[in-house]
C-alpha cells in the first residue's frame, strides 16, 4: 500500500507541473483547478505516507492552512471565492514541495522544468525573434512579467535542488537567464537575474566573480553611450525606478482599520487597487486582504526559516530567499501561486531542513548514540 501511495504521489506531482504549465500558457481556470486538485492529492498522500510528521515545525505547517481558511471565509464574497481558492493553491504547492524533498525528486520536479523552459525561451528569442511585445502576448491573460516570474522561480528552484543534492550549479545557465531578461523587458527580472548570476559565479569562484566585476565596470565606462542607448530602447529601465506600486500600498494602508487588520481588507474598497483592475501589485497586500492576521503567522514561519538558513550558513539560499521575498513585495505572481512549490522549501525551511542529507544524517547519528548503552556510547 505504501508503494502504491508513493507512486501515486509521484504521478500526481508530475501532473501538477504539467497542468501548471498549461494553466499559464492558456490562461485557463480549468487547468489551474486541475493542478490544484492533483497537488492537493499529493498533500493528502504525504500526510498518509510521510515519516516526518512530528515536531513543532510540522504542526505549525499544518495549522497555517486552517488559519487561512477560517479568515478566508470572511472575505469570500468580495473576492469572489478567490480567498478560499488561494488556500487550496497554497496546500497543493506545499504538498508537491514536501513530496519532492522527502522522496528526493527535485531533479525531476525542479531542475528539468527549468532547463526545458530556458531552452524554450532561448529558441523564442534566437530563432523566432521574440521581444517584449511578443512575450507580452505569449501567455494568454498574463504579461511578460509573469513569464519572467516563471523563469526566475524555476531558476531559484534549480539552485535549491543543486544545493539540496550537493551538486555544482551551472554558471552558464544563469548567464543565459540574465541575457534573456533583456528581451523580456522586466526591470525586476533584470535585477534579480543579475544578482542570481553574480551569486552563482561567486559560489563557483570568488576570484572569477571579482575579475568579472572589474571587466563589467571597465566595459560600462568605455561603452557607456552604447549601453545607455540600449537600455533606453530595449529595456523598461527607461521608465525609471518609481512606479504606481507605492501609491497602491499607501492607499491600502490608509484603509486598514482595527477590524481590517485582523480580518483583511476589502480590495474593492481601495480606489488605487480598483484603478488597476483589482491588482494590489504586491503578494503581501493580497495575502493580508485574504487572510488578515493569519498572514503575520506566515511571516513568523518565514522569519524562523530565514534564521535557520543563516545559522546553517547557507548564504546562497539566503540570497535566493531574499530575492523571492523582494519579488513578492512587488508582484502577485509569488505567494501563493502554482510555481511556489519551487520556493516553499526555502519559505518553510524551518520544517523542510530535516530532509537535507546532512541534517538528516546528524539526526540519525544522534538517535543511534542515544540508543547505545552508556558503556558503548563512551567507546
Amino acid at each position: 500500500m505504501y508503494a502504491v501511495l508513493r507512486n501515486s504521489a509521484s504521478f500526481f506531482a508530475c501532473m501538477y507541473v504539467l497542468f501548471s504549465a498549461l494553466a499559464f500558457y492558456y490562461g485557463s481556470i480549468s487547468f489551474r483547478t486541475a493542478a490544484v486538485v492533483v497537488g492537493f492529492l499529493v498533500f493528502m498522500t504525504m500526510l498518509a505516507v510521510s515519516a516526518a510528521k512530528r515536531g513543532l515545525s510540522f504542526y505549525a505547517l499544518i495549522l497555517l492552512p486552517f488559519c487561512f481558511f477560517v479568515i478566508a471565509l470572511f472575505n469570500y464574497e468580495w473576492s469572489e471565492y478567490r480567498s478560499i481558492f488561494t488556500v487550496f493553491v497554497f496546500v497543493s504547492a506545499l504538498g508537491v514541495a514536501w513530496f519532492a524533498l522527502e522522496f528526493r525528486k527535485t531533479v525531476i520536479l525542479f531542475e528539468f522544468p527549468f532547463i526545458l523552459f530556458l531552452a524554450f525561451t532561448l529558441w523564442l528569442v534566437l530563432v523566432e525573434g521574440y521581444g517584449s511585445a511578443e512575450f507580452n502576448k505569449i501567455l494568454i491573460g498574463s504579461s511578460r512579467n509573469v513569464y519572467s516570474g516563471i523563469l526566475l522561480a524555476l531558476a531559484s528552484g534549480y539552485i535549491f535542488s543543486k544545493e539540496y543534492t550537493g551538486k555544482k550549479i551551472s554558471v552558464t545557465l544563469f548567464f543565459l537567464v540574465f541575457l534573456v531578461s533583456f528581451p523580456l523587458y522586466s526591470r525586476n527580472g533584470m535585477f534579480v537575474s543579475f544578482l542570481l548570476f553574480l551569486c552563482v559565479l561567486y559560489r563557483r569562484s570568488p576570484l572569477l566573480a571579482g575579475g568579472g566585476g572589474l571587466v563589467a565596470v571597465a566595459m560600462l565606462i568605455v561603452g557607456w553611450d552604447d549601453i545607455y542607448e540600449f537600455v533606453q530602447v530595449r529595456t523598461n529601465l527607461s521608465a525609471g525606478l518609481e512606479s504606481d506600486r507605492y501609491y497602491i500600498a499607501q492607499d491600502y494602508f490608509a484603509h486598514v482599520d482595527l477590524v481590517g487588520f485582523f480580518s483583511g481588507v476589502d480590495l474593492t474598497a481601495v480606489p488605487m487597487v480598483e484603478a488597476f483592475g483589482g491588482n494590489p501589485h504586491s503578494a503581501f497586500l493580497r495575502l493580508h486582504s485574504f487572510f488578515g492576521f493569519s498572514f503575520f503567522l506566515l511571516l513568523v514561519v518565514a522569519t524562523l526559516s530565514f534564521c535557520a538558513l543563516l545559522l546553517e550558513r547557507k548564504f546562497l539560499l539566503v540570497v535566493v530567499f531574499s530575492l523571492y521575498l523582494f519579488r513578492a513585495a512587488f508582484d502577485i505572481f509569488y505567494l501563493f501561486n502554482l510555481m511556489d512549490y519551487l520556493l516553499f522549501p526555502l519559505f518553510f525551511y524551518w520544517y523542510f531542513r530535516r530532509f537535507f542529507p546532512r541534517f538528516r544524517d546528524a539526526k540519525l547519528n544522534l538517535s543511534r548514540i542515544q540508543a547505545l548503552s552508556p558503556r558503548d556510547a563512551k567507546t
